[in-house]
């Protein structure tokens, strides 16, 4: 593996672990005034936009000054990636254990891979809408 892959997988974990967190107290907060499917939602739609600005920026070093490209791209991976995360739920809560923060933290690896992958390839692809020119971080860059 690259140095770069994986200084932004690491960065990438890191990004993910704290959405997580957020994310999680949201489903937790949201919980206890909503049906789980609607707190799952809610919480991933607040998640989703520290998400994106956090690998656009940091993980990915996207400076695309064209965003809306990257959002449309974005969006759909974020779809793909909560049908992934609802399903689980979903299948968690009927099948496994009811309860609704245990169903959600068990559905972040699967997502987790699914989201790192189509957003390495399809949102912030490097070539797609720019050269593909990866050079090793300096300390200035991170």
């Amino acid at each position: 593996m690259q140095l770069v892959s994986l200084h932004k997988l690491i960065r990438f974990g890191l990004t993910g672990g704290v959405v997580f967190c957020v994310d999680v107290l949201l489903v937790w907060a949201f919980s206890r005034w909503f049906a789980p499917t609607v707190a799952v939602t809610l919480a991933y739609a607040l998640a989703v936009a520290l998400h994106f600005c956090l690998n656009k920026w940091w993980v990915f070093g996207s400076f695309e000054r064209a965003m809306g490209r990257e959002i449309w791209r974005y969006l759909i991976v974020v779809f793909a990636c909560w049908a992934c995360t609802i399903s689980i739920v979903q299948i968690v809560m009927a099948w496994i254990y009811p309860n609704v923060v245990i169903a959600k933290i068990l559905a972040v690896p699967p997502s987790t891979l699914l989201g790192y992958l189509l957003m390495r390839s399809f949102v912030f692809r490097a070539g797609r809408d720019a050269p593909a020119t990866e050079t090793v971080p300096t300390k200035f860059s991170a």
